[in-house]
């Protein structure tokens, strides 16, 4: 049902996907299949987050990765811990994401993570691109909150979202 799901999800049927992963998890918890459990939820997490329901993408994201860190499966935890990173991002919680990268370094110290900063620049750049002034306002912002520790870096940013901000208010 879980495959259903994701193969629903392709086809751009939400409410239908999250109706299967629902079954499902159900299922696999009354067989006690913890392992396919964390999955579906993490599907059920990736879901809701491609539908915008970022608070509760959260929620099931950290839920799969509670039970993949129970089972001791680095591989699938991190793979959760990396949806929770792009979902704390969403939400503006640059601390928590950088957690989540912390976290992520601990399970695969020998691997190169991207750094909250990193994936923030990123977007930064695609937003310039494209040239979207609101976004890469918003982007700004972000990245000062994730350099909280390098004041100085982060007050530049913040200087660059405002500068953006009140070029906007005198269009």
């Amino acid at each position: 049902l879980c495959n259903i799901g994701s193969a629903q999800v392709q086809k751009g049927k939400m409410e239908d996907a999250l109706e299967k992963y629902e079954l499902g998890l159900r299922i696999l918890r009354l067989l006690n299949d913890k392992h396919g459990g964390a999955e579906c939820l993490h599907n059920m997490g990736a879901a809701n987050f491609n539908d915008g329901n970022t608070e509760l993408a959260v929620k099931l994201f950290d839920e799969a990765f509670q039970i993949n860190r129970s089972l001791k499966d680095a591989r699938a935890a991190t793979m959760c811990l990396n949806s929770l990173k792009a979902a704390y991002i969403r939400l503006g919680d640059a601390l928590q994401a950088s957690q989540c990268v912390s976290l992520m370094e601990e399970y695969f110290p020998d691997t190169e993570q991207q750094s909250v900063a990193e994936q923030l620049e990123e977007q930064l750049r695609e937003a310039q691109e494209r040239g979207d002034l609101d976004e890469q306002a918003s982007l700004h912002m972000k990245l000062g909150d994730s350099m909280q520790k390098l004041e100085h870096l982060a007050l530049e940013h913040y200087k660059q979202a405002l500068a953006i901000q009140e070029d906007q208010g005198d269009e």
